[in-house]
């Protein structure tokens, strides 16, 4: 199983910022695959998907 921490820093340091930039330029194809992302990094850290 995949650490809460790191999948929580990954998130925030990597994920987060690339679908603030996507929701920026409305591109949903990239939001909706960083959103799927950050889900699966949660799954498998044993958190709830959002």
């Amino acid at each position: 199983m995949l650490d809460k921490g790191v999948a929580t820093t990954i998130i925030n340091t990597w994920i987060k910022p690339v679908w603030q930039e996507a929701n920026k330029g409305k591109d949903e194809e990239v939001k909706a695959y960083m959103h799927w992302l950050a889900n699966q990094l949660r799954i498998a850290s044993g958190q709830m998907a959002e």
